[in-house]
């Protein structure tokens, strides 16, 4: 059985494109954080993995003097 999807995967796999932060090689603080570091075809709709590896990559991002990870959103 082979399987297919439409969405568009596999163009920086993780380890031949992207370190294990997600970070390009070679470009220092460049994150990939689409469906691109996926490498096959999930069998599933990839959008929450999408999700799960953009906040993953985002928590390795250093932020600058005088911003907060902690913030409140407006109600």
């Amino acid at each position: 059985m082979s399987s297919f999807t439409a969405h568009i995967l596999g163009g920086c796999c993780m380890g031949r494109v992207v370190d294990e932060d997600l970070r390009l090689l070679g470009l220092g603080d460049f994150y990939v954080v689409d469906a691109s570091v996926i490498p096959s075809n999930l069998g599933v709709n990839p959008s929450l993995t999408i999700v799960a590896l953009a906040e993953y990559a985002m928590e390795k991002v250093p932020f600058k003097k005088g911003f907060s990870r902690d913030r409140v959103l407006p109600s």
